[in-house]
Parts: C-alpha cells; structure tokens; sequence
C-alpha cells in the first residue's frame, strides 16, 4: 500500500508542477511531503520482497549511440534506489523554492546552487520548465523586465531603456541569458563543454554591443561608462 501511495504521490508532483505560472506549486510541496511520510516504510519493508533481476540489458541503448567509448547503464540496489529516491524528493522539493526568486541576480544565484547540488535529469529538466515556460519566467514574466530591472539597479533611467538601439541590444542581451540559464541547468561535464564552444562567444559579442549601447547613452545620461575595454 506504501508503494501505491508513493507512485500516486509522485505522478500528482509532476502532473500539480506541470501547471501554468506556477499554480500548482504549493499543493506539489504537499505531495512532496506525502511521499516523504511513506518512503521510510517503503525502506523498512525492503526485506519482505525477493530480488528479481534487471528487466533490461543495461547495454541495449549501446547501438543508439554515437561513436564513443561505451557506458553501461547503472543497475541500482534496492536500497541505493531508495537513496536515489529520497535525493529526488529532496531536490524537487528545492526546485519549488525557484518561485521565491524576483530578481536576475537570485534565478542565477539559484540555477548555481542547484547546480552545485547535481540534480538528476528529471530535476534539472523540471528546474528549466518551472523557470521558463511560455515565452515568459515563471510563466509570468518577459526576460526583458527582469533585465531592465538589473539595469536599473545599476542607476540607468528608465527613459534611456526606450531607445531603439537600447531596445536592440536587450533583445541580444535576451538571447544570451536564456542560453545561459539553458546550459546551467545541464550536468557539470555538458556546462563546460557549452560554456567553452558557445558562451564565450556570445558573451564577447555582447560585450561590443554593449559599448555601442553606452555610446548612445552617454548623451541622455551625462555619465561616463564604468569600465571600457583598453583601445
């Protein structure tokens, strides 16, 4: 009965976290702490049941895949299953604290930190869809407000953000950071990889677009850029 339980609480997270602008958040939270409650008897009972063996080759994805050196799925015991499971708990349960971010600065703060936890591929894919759905963060929000709002922390007059070519460079600036948040939700091998082939490269190029938006600037705000790149 625990394990009915478990599985029921665990498909009502995924199905309340799959709601739109985060509706479903705090009755996902609730759902968490159910599984929580049945899986230690889940981990008492472990003993009563017999082990079977796995119900798959752990090599039969090996033809799918390109050529590179070959990795053969990992079989879990029963008990380092309920390890994984109780870590899986714990990091959606974390996952759910993004909704408490409302600035720039503490979505990237919170993709480092879940980063730094290294999350399975379920809770890093439902960390991206959580943060951005629809078009909008959080599903309620453009990237764009969130990127006038830092830059308006950075003393730049909302009047200068109307400009044509300070729109132009947010919507560059735009793409960049929804990349960027794109590869930090990735494992720590695939950031590195991302951030070496990719990132740099766009964040260089913004940089020079960035000088030009403080060329145009310059003459509304009758201040001098902080930092210039040496001539």
């Amino acid at each position: 009965l625990a394990r009915l339980r478990f599985r029921r609480a665990l498909h009502n997270i995924q199905m309340h976290l799959d709601k739109t602008q985060c509706r479903g958040i705090d009755t996902a939270k609730r759902f968490l702490t159910h599984a929580d409650q049945v899986l230690p008897t889940i981990r008492a009972t472990l003993h009563l049941g017999t082990p079977s063996p796995p119900g798959f080759d752990g090599r039969v994805n090996r033809r799918l895949l390109p050529p590179t050196p070959p990795r053969t799925v990992a079989i879990l015991s029963r008990e380092e299953a309920m390890d994984h499971m109780e870590k899986l708990l714990n990091d959606l349960r974390y996952t759910c604290g993004i909704v408490e971010c409302t600035t720039l600065r503490h979505f990237r703060e919170f993709f480092a930190d879940m980063s730094r936890r290294e999350p399975n591929i379920i809770v890093r894919s439902r960390m991206m869809l959580t943060f951005y759905h629809k078009e909008a963060v959080l599903g309620q929000r453009s990237m764009q407000d969130l990127i006038k709002e830092s830059m308006m922390e950075l003393n730049v007059p909302s009047s200068c953000l109307q400009e044509e070519d300070v729109l132009v460079f947010l919507e560059r600036v735009e793409k960049v950071m929804c990349s960027l948040f794109r590869i930090m939700s990735l494992n720590r091998a695939r950031q590195r990889r991302k951030y070496v082939t990719a990132a740099f490269d766009d964040w260089a190029i913004l940089e020079q677009d960035a000088e030009y938006a403080d060329t145009v600037l310059f003459p509304l705000t009758e201040e001098e850029p902080v930092w210039r790149s040496p001539v």
